[in-house]
């Protein structure tokens, strides 16, 4: 067997495997960060959040949408790039806390309140009790009571 013709096709085999399997490159032209608020509404029968693209991350500048009443809203980011021509959008990142319409009440408070009214929030005491949350919001919409995290703020 001639070892320098078998060496020049194995060689030539590696060849035409690199170049089949070479990635194709990409050529990004432009990456940018774009801002988003999402509103949280209370509404049974639709979608629990809208989300509006913003120019900046600025809870006094926020504009409440007049087709669904809002009870809170919160803050994120996407990276967008253009890549072969093709505009590429990222998954939701730097997301802020919510920002809830109403009046911070605590554990204590709803323990407090008159029976008949107490009852009502039964469930949503013990789950706080279990979870150690220790403030919720009465919101200005219905009186709904969320539960606070500690990067939710009430406005």
């Amino acid at each position: 067997m001639d070892t320098a013709k078998y060496k020049k096709c194995i060689t030539v085999e590696i060849v035409a495997r690199v170049l089949v399997t070479a990635p194709t490159i990409r050529r990004t032209t432009m990456a940018t960060v774009r801002h988003y608020v999402e509103y949280l509404h209370n509404v049974i029968m639709s979608r629990p959040t809208s989300i509006r693209e913003i120019p900046e991350r600025n809870a006094n500048k926020v504009e409440i949408p007049d087709n669904y009443p809002c009870f809170g809203f919160r803050f994120f980011d996407k990276t967008e790039a253009v890549v072969d021509g093709k505009t590429l959008t990222g998954e939701m990142e730097n997301v802020s806390g919510w920002y809830y319409f109403g009046e911070r009440v605590t554990l204590e408070e709803l323990k407090a309140l008159p029976d008949n009214q107490r009852r009502l929030h039964e469930a949503k005491i013990r789950t706080m009790e279990r979870h150690g949350i220790t403030a919720a919001v009465k919101t200005k919409l219905g009186g709904v009571f969320v539960m606070l995290d500690e990067d939710d703020t009430v406005i």
